[in-house]
């Protein structure tokens, strides 16, 4: 992606988010990327990583740097493209959990940190829409939505919208979710009082 179409039009989306480019040559770039043949080598270095049983990473799957952001570009711009489809059934992957160090693991777990200065340690699972499951849910509704659906696509939509469920936690504010959650609040089942203040509603 650093090196391809797709990079290049992140580039000018970003250029054109902070006021230094103009939309209309973002909109060009994002054509161009999703007109040509798009190359495939991140679902097989995903699918390499599953094989080793190796946890997942940001940079592969959340939506501005690997594989969910790449299946929305193809969703709106190429939905018959038989990559958006690879990518689909590897959203559903993520899906599926797994055991490591006697904790069920949700499969888009990641061992490193959501930020340098909040650390956690084993790693954690992220709610967001850019990082975790919001973002994994939206991709798999919208391809639903628009008649994208690979084996699987609806029991994973189903066990994504059960983790909210799960994680949902009731204020006189009305209802919020955590950021994240560790280790240790996956074995609790519950995310530890006192820490509210660095997680927002979503």
């Amino acid at each position: 992606m650093a090196r391809g179409a797709v990079g290049t039009a992140l580039l000018h989306i970003e250029r054109a988010w902070t006021g230094s480019g103009t939309w209309n040559i973002a909109q060009a770039h994002i054509r161009r990327a999703a007109a040509g043949p798009v190359d495939a080598a991140r679902l097989v270095t995903a699918a390499a990583r599953i094989g080793r049983g190796e946890p997942a990473t940001f940079a592969e799957y959340d939506l501005f740097y690997g594989l969910t952001g790449l299946g929305a570009l193809l969703l709106r711009r190429s939905p018959e493209n038989d990559v958006l489809a690879g990518i689909l059934r590897y959203v559903v992957s993520l899906t599926q959990p797994y055991r490591r160090g006697g904790v069920e693991l949700p499969g888009w777990w990641v061992d490193h940190n959501p930020d340098e200065i909040l650390p956690t340690p084993g790693g954690h699972a992220n709610f967001g829409m850019a990082h975790g499951a919001a973002g994994l849910l939206a991709l798999l509704a919208l391809a639903t939505a628009r008649g994208c659906v690979v084996e699987g696509q609806r029991d994973a939509i189903a066990y994504l919208t059960g983790w909210f469920d799960q994680w949902r936690q009731d204020s006189a504010d009305g209802p919020w979710w955590p950021q994240w959650v560790t280790r240790e609040e996956l074995r609790t089942g519950r995310p530890p009082l006192g820490q509210t203040d660095v997680r927002h509603p979503v």
